[in-house]
């Protein structure tokens, strides 16, 4: 993710002609796992965050939360990608 990606502790680049929007941690996992029934449904957010056309902030619990799996499983590589 780019530099208009933030976390609610943490600065972004906010302009006011474009929407915030908050993710939760479900977001996150359905679209680390590419998960079957919703990864159509958030890649597109995930995009328009990436590309800047809309900003998208999260918390650190949901960060935190994010990461379970990918510690569980041994996986630094993905780690290292949602940091």
């Amino acid at each position: 993710m780019n530099s208009y990606f933030s976390t609610s502790t943490g600065a972004g680049h906010v302009t006011s002609a474009r929407h915030r929007v908050y993710l939760d941690t479900n977001v996150f996992v359905y679209f680390l796992d590419r998960n079957p029934d919703y990864f159509s449904v958030v890649a597109p957010i995930i995009e328009a965050i990436d590309s800047g056309l809309i900003i998208g902030y999260t918390g650190d619990a949901a960060v935190a939360e994010t990461l379970v799996k990918p510690y569980q499983i041994g996986n630094p590589a993905l780690v290292e990608s949602v940091k």
